[in-house]
């Protein structure tokens, strides 16, 4: 598998826990379902512009969870 693709499935893969199911990422993407699916299975690459809506997905995930203030433990 070439390195490039396995990029795209462990982003894709992520944006898919931060929208929780298969079909709320569908629709965060505005892909059809069948895409997404063979996607997730490695079957084809990414469009470009996929793969950055699902980075800015992860990204934003990231950002906000960094913003949120953590409790410490005494």
């Amino acid at each position: 598998m070439r390195s490039s693709l396995v990029l795209q499935l462990l982003v894709l893969r992520k944006a898919l826990v931060v929208c929780g199911t298969e079909a709320d990422l569908v629709r965060k993407l505005n892909v059809p379902g069948e895409k997404m699916r063979s996607w997730l299975a490695g079957n084809e690459t990414l469009p470009l512009a996929v793969f950055n809506r699902a980075m800015q997905l992860v990204n934003r995930a990231y950002r906000e969870e960094k913003a949120k203030p953590h409790s410490h433990a005494l």
